[in-house]
């Protein structure tokens, strides 16, 4: 019990002593009940049996993948987001636990792997599917499954695309249709890894020309642009469909090669 509190030690010790059950099986009423002896001893009774059951079956009665996790992360009195929510606070310390910055594309990868609607925030809900899913129950197994999904995005283009497009409606504004160009910026720094030699030039001229938003079409055509088109534009077809920005871009970078040679 040296990883509970006093109170939950309290509670423990007051949830065996009234239902005569075993530690394992208290543990796993309470952390599903936050900690509320009485909720927890209703929620014991009238399911003694299913608990039973896991108990003998899994060694985690009435536990859900990730639930204990969940707990520690969730629910900072700085994050002031209510009951069931891990907040930013939250996913500081998860990070740390992950060993990883804050702009690692694995971070990223979480979030989608959990379906997440908010930038660092995840429901309850959210965080037990995606446990689910994944089939893990450790911080460990979450890491190793993070840098193996993180390598996966190098050669398997239709997962990198998945984690694309989910970019950008995660890191928009949720009642807005475009994002903000640092934030684009942002997050390609984070997809890309150096991947595309077109990449510095194209940042350089949005910053250049002092441009806003992103839209969600040019976001789309921003990746299907830098995976396709060759660094010296010898395939860009200036009649193709590509949006004004990007055939903007195509002739101011033309120009500046031209004044250069």
């Amino acid at each position: 019990m040296d990883r509970l509190t006093r109170k939950q030690q309290d509670c423990l010790q007051n949830f065996i002593g009234f239902t005569n059950a075993d530690k394992e099986t208290a543990m796993a009423c309470l952390m599903n009940n936050q900690w509320h002896v009485e909720r927890a001893a209703d929620y014991y009774y009238q399911n003694v049996g299913t608990l039973t059951r896991q108990l003998r079956q899994t060694g985690r009665p009435g536990g859900s993948p990730g639930k204990e996790l969940f707990q520690k992360y969730a629910n900072k009195p700085q994050d002031g987001l209510g009951p069931e929510r891990i907040g930013p606070h939250g996913v500081t310390d998860l990070l740390h636990d992950l060993r990883l910055e804050a702009t690692n594309r694995r971070v990223l990868i979480l979030a989608w792997v959990m379906k997440a609607k908010t930038q660092c925030e995840f429901s309850q809900d959210e965080w037990l599917t995606g446990f689910s899913e994944m089939n893990i129950t450790t911080i460990n197994e979450l890491a190793a499954y993070l840098g193996k999904l993180d390598k996966e995005m190098e050669t398997d283009r239709s997962k990198y695309r998945q984690l694309y497009q989910f970019a950008f409606v995660y890191g928009k504004p949720e009642r807005q249709r475009s994002m903000e160009t640092d934030t684009a910026l942002a997050y390609w720094h984070i997809l890309f890894h150096d991947r595309y030699v077109l990449f510095d030039q194209f940042e350089r001229y949005l910053k250049e020309r002092d441009t806003k938003v992103i839209t969600r079409d040019v976001w789309n055509l921003v990746f299907e642009f830098l995976e396709k088109i060759n660094p010296d534009l010898s395939n860009y077809d200036d009649d193709g469909a590509w949006p004004t920005l990007l055939d903007n871009f195509v002739d101011y970078l033309r120009n500046e090669r031209a004044a250069a040679a």
